[in-house]
């Protein structure tokens, strides 16, 4: 049977009262009737929460239907009120739906057709139960949210619209009374660059497939907390096609925490456990050692038995007082778990007095209920790196001043050496026209050597093992215009290349141009140059004179030439050259007598 509906009939008029009261009550068996003649009465009767529906008189005597009204609502908003009236016109509908009453009935009705009241009792006490059931379920829907970090939502693909529940919204930081549903473009603003795309994927194979997912996704909240969150969802289907997608998303921040927690602390663990060449201590939250491992002590000359189960050790390690407040100071603030972590470097003083350079990684320990232990500092000896860095450090700007100093002497060379030169060759000139002599000849080759020999030097000074950009150069095309350039005389260029490089066109200009010129100036003007590919690199080859191999080892040492008309520098820019991008340069006998020089490990593209 449906459940009983109580109502409270509120009527001065008794005789009354019992009339409408009997009625009701033959007219449906879930109705009982209980009267009041009075609003105490009635007040005590709603208060005591014995009431499902108040049925009161508009205009009795000692009762004010809407007076009561008022009453009533104070103490149960919902609780469904029928007003009797004696009139039916408009003004009394409006006067009674503004005062906010349930439903409204004339008196004169009740004798002639009981069974409308029953009716609206009936509906009037359903709807109120009905809507309290609804606010009961929002209400646990909302508690269970609270409790399991949960939201749901749904969305719709025509309109783009969506739905979320309250939980969803506190989950992504909006006030649920305030912030209205972000759309689902918006909505991905809140996720992860790194993981947005991969979840805009796993959408669209949600929809276009008609599966289900489950992913878990990091998110910046509106409120700018960074939170993990896992989110299920599935399609909504209708005719085999979907129409929206719905799901669930749980706040799984504290478990993400936890897992990261319990993974640093088993790292910690295996730490302790396998490295013998770490520093590593451990200090509870009042900031003495309760850990000291064995790289620690023979790093310090400290025993453990010495250290744990105070702090003193920081004094000895750190003797200036000052600096050992400057390097305490964030490792209290990590113990009183104000910082999460800090990566430092610091001088130590070993028991031995000998200073050591130390780079410290610390951090809180926190049990997986953040509970927190205290915190673990772990330290690598970097003493001989630091040294070597210093080192490296000299020997750079000594470089540096070797550059300004060789910079300098191109100066020199450059302009000083070059003007008396010019000079000399103008009066040379002029000789050379008033008469002929072989010895103006001779004149007229060292001044040309002269020249040469300025080139180079400033190639060397002003270069040297320096490169530009890369780019991709096709070999077989740069090796004609050099050849081009190059004073070949009577000799002949053969070419088996099919290869593109990456290198710095200018300087890999200069290479081949020395090599070319090299060639024909020791191999003979008819000689034979061959220029062709070999496993990671080229050669240069050619059948002339050859050079002895005795002489292999001095052949790139500056100055250094086997023919009186070489300046010495040609091969050296080639090997500074080679070195400056990365490769090695070998010479060794051609297959012909002459001489061949390989070049390795370049950069081939194609």
């Amino acid at each position: 049977m449906p459940h009983s509906i109580r109502v409270l009939h509120v009527d001065a008029d008794a005789a009354f009262a019992d009339a409408v009261s009997t009625a009701l009550e033959r007219e449906s068996r879930r109705i009982s009737v209980r009267t009041a003649t009075g609003v105490r009465d009635a007040l005590d009767a709603v208060e005591s929460d014995a009431v499902d529906c108040v049925l009161s008189d508009r205009d009795a005597p000692r009762v004010d239907g809407l007076e009561l009204l008022a009453a009533v609502r104070e103490v149960d908003p919902r609780l469904p009120f029928i007003l009797l009236t004696a009139e039916g016109s408009e003004a009394v509908a409006i006067e009674a739906i503004s005062a906010g009453v349930t439903d409204y009935v004339r008196k004169d009705d009740l004798s002639e057709r009981p069974g409308v009241l029953a009716n609206r009792i009936v509906k009037s006490v359903e709807a109120a139960r009905t809507e309290r059931e609804l606010d009961r379920r929002r209400e646990l829907l909302r508690h269970t949210e609270r409790l399991a970090d949960t939201g749901g939502w749904e969305a719709d693909l025509e309109t783009g619209n969506q739905r979320w529940t309250r939980g969803l919204f506190e989950i992504h930081g909006i006030d649920p009374d305030e912030g209205a549903v972000p759309t689902v473009e918006e909505y991905f603003s809140f996720v992860d660059p790194d993981h947005r795309e991969g979840f805009q994927r796993t959408l669209e194979r949600c929809l276009e497939r008609a599966e289900p997912y489950d992913e878990e996704v990091e998110i910046t909240a509106a409120d700018g907390r960074t939170r993990w969150i896992r989110t299920i969802g599935e399609p909504v289907v209708k005719n085999g096609e979907p129409v929206a997608y719905r799901g669930v998303a749980r706040d799984i921040t504290d478990r993400k925490r936890r897992e990261r927690r319990l993974a640093e602390l088993a790292e910690f663990r295996e730490a302790i456990i396998e490295s013998a060449n770490v520093w590593i201590n451990v200090l509870d939250t009042e900031g003495n050692v309760a850990i000291w491992n064995e790289a620690a002590a023979r790093i310090s000359g400290y025993p453990a038995a010495e250290v744990v189960g105070h702090n003193g050790i920081w004094a000895w390690l750190y003797p200036d007082e000052a600096y050992r407040a400057e390097i305490t100071e964030d490792a209290a603030a990590i113990l009183r778990g104000e910082k999460e972590a800090r990566e430092y470097v610091t001088m130590i003083r070993t028991r031995d007095g000998e200073e050591r350079t130390l780079a410290w990684h610390s951090r809180s320990i926190e049990t997986a209920d953040d509970e927190r232990l205290g915190s673990v500092a772990i330290a690598r000896d970097i003493t001989e790196q630091r040294r070597n860095l210093e080192q490296l450090n000299r020997k750079t700007a000594e470089l540096e001043r070797q550059n300004a100093r060789l910079e300098e002497f191109a100066s020199i060379v450059s302009h000083d050496l070059r003007n008396p030169l010019n000079v000399a060759t103008g009066w040379l000139d002029l000789a050379q026209e008033e008469c002929e002599s072989e010895h103006l000849e001779v004149v007229a080759e060292a001044l040309d050597r002269s020249q040469e020999l300025i080139d180079d030097l400033l190639v060397l000074a002003r270069e040297g093992a320096q490169v530009g950009a890369f780019e991709s150069v096709e070999l077989d095309v740069l090796v004609h215009d050099c050849w081009r350039t190059v004073d070949t005389a009577e000799a002949t260029l053969v070419t088996d290349l099919d290869c593109v490089i990456r290198a710095d066109r200018s300087r890999l200009r200069q290479l081949f141009e020395n090599l070319l010129r090299n060639a024909v100036e020791h191999g003979g003007e008819a000689v034979t140059v061959t220029v062709e590919e070999v496993d990671g690199g080229f050669a240069v080859e050619d059948d002339g004179r050859g050079v002895p191999s005795e002489h292999h080892d001095r052949l790139f040492e500056a100055g250094y030439s086997t023919s009186r008309s070489g300046t010495g520098f040609g091969l050296r820019i080639v090997e500074q050259i080679a070195e400056a991008h990365g490769w090695e340069v070998d010479v060794a006998d051609g297959a012909d007598g002459g001489a061949r020089f390989e070049l390795t490990g370049v950069d081939v593209v194609r």
